[in-house]
């Protein structure tokens, strides 16, 4: 069933919100007070941080993080560009 929703805060995770719901068909009314992703979002490069979520210190998290960078739709990604840029890092 269709719900109007309103979702408040254009940061990264109020503007992912918005634009999945409407794929469930909801109607939805994004309401930011300054410019969308200016917010917290834009000192962060309008980025989610994984770091947040996940342990990092979890035992073998670097092994699964290479791997990660082999998925397309994994958490971490690496655009083969950047890969020389990133390397003394």
């Amino acid at each position: 069933m269709a719900r109007k929703v309103a979702v408040i805060g254009g940061g990264i995770i109020g503007v992912s919100c918005a634009l999945a719901l409407p794929r469930d068909g909801h109607h939805v009314t994004l309401i930011e007070e300054g410019s969308i992703g200016h917010g917290c979002s834009g000192a962060n490069g309008a980025q989610y941080n994984l770091g947040s979520t996940l342990p990092m210190a979890h035992p073998g998290i670097a092994w699964r993080a290479l791997s990660w960078l082999t998925n397309a739709n994994g958490p971490v990604g690496l655009a083969p560009r950047e890969l020389l840029r990133n390397i003394p890092w």
